[in-house]
């Protein structure tokens, strides 16, 4: 456990000593999760990982120690980094997902770790022509109808494996990128719906 650089008192991995009230810095082990105060899951609602972030950015904004010795004025604003990284990837489902897969000691989302699945690849380039050549708007919406339940499937599976170990984690790793897939395709298909309206 930490000690509070003002008081010294132990103050285990708390944003405040609970002595002092001083701020201190986060432990090199603090989860975005923690940063937030959540629970290490897959299964959280956009609105409650808001609402955390708003109540954790309030605590530690650099605005409440502009008076504050420096000291404290630096580990607000490492804080608020902190707490922002915490909020933009615990608020997007398939961030989140590849957070936990890391903390797993699996890595998805980079170079290396993409998908060499030639007839998925296959898939997702045939659904992209689809897109460039499809000229009805009912077409483009029943495409983006299909990519949102693709990704409400995937969700689930990785939901399933992440918070209540069903599965394997390996699926749950392809399921990350697939979802990246289908956000870009989803992306597509609103871009040309835009144009068309």
């Amino acid at each position: 456990m930490a000690d509070c650089w003002s008081c010294g008192a132990e103050r285990g991995v708390d944003f405040f000593c609970p002595t002092c009230g001083k701020i201190q810095a986060a432990s090199p082990k603090t989860t975005l999760f923690e940063a937030l105060g959540l629970p290490a899951r897959m299964r959280l609602e956009r609105g409650d990982v808001d609402k955390a972030f708003r109540e954790a950015s309030r605590n530690v904004h650099p605005d409440r120690f502009a008076q504050a010795a420096p000291m404290e004025r630096k580990l607000a604003l490492q804080l608020t980094e902190l707490v922002n990284q915490a909020h933009q990837t615990l608020r997007d489902p398939r961030r989140r997902a590849e957070y936990l897969l890391k903390a797993e000691g699996v890595e998805v989302g980079h170079d290396q770790a993409r998908t060499r699945d030639r007839a998925f690849l296959m898939e997702m380039l045939e659904l992209q022509e689809r897109v460039d050549e499809t000229s009805e708007v009912a077409g483009l919406e029943q495409m983006l109808k299909d990519a949102k339940a693709r990704t409400k499937h995937l969700l689930a599976g990785l939901e399933a494996y992440l918070d209540d170990g069903v599965g394997e984690q390996a699926v749950a790793a392809r399921a990350v990128e697939e979802l990246r897939y289908m956000e870009r395709l989803a992306e597509r298909i609103d871009a040309k719906l835009e144009e068309m309206y």
